[in-house]
């Protein structure tokens, strides 16, 4: 067997929670938050001067709804005109786009509008 020292990355993306576990030393770790949480809220937020990620960007959504992305999973290999997507717009606070046949997530970030985060 051959000695195979690198490492691999997995990502299990839930629609509400998330891990990123890495192989490495011949082992799995799971990969810890900054306040030590192994499962992270599946959720993005924009500020006018940052990106927040996971449980921070929980806290931002109740300040800021607009520019907080979740259930991301749920929109992933469908269209805008789909009619779960349809039904879910209506209680997400942010906004889809449909370009080209594309759903794309709509954010306002460092003062610029942020498109382009396809999801087909």
């Amino acid at each position: 067997m051959a000695n195979n020292n690198g490492v691999s990355v997995g990502i299990d993306l839930g629609t509400k929670y998330s891990r990123v576990a890495v192989w490495r030393h011949g082992r799995v770790e799971i990969i810890e938050d900054g306040e030590g949480n192994r499962t992270i809220p599946s959720c993005v937020a924009f500020t006018d001067r940052e990106r927040l990620i996971g449980l921070d960007a929980t806290y931002q959504a109740t300040l800021d709804p607009v520019n907080t992305i979740f259930d991301v999973k749920r929109l992933i290999g469908r269209r805008v005109t789909d009619s779960t997507v349809k039904s879910d717009m209506k209680l997400w606070p942010f906004k889809i786009l449909s370009i080209m046949s594309s759903s794309i997530l709509q954010a306002w970030h460092l003062t610029n509008f942020t498109s382009g985060y396809s999801l087909v």
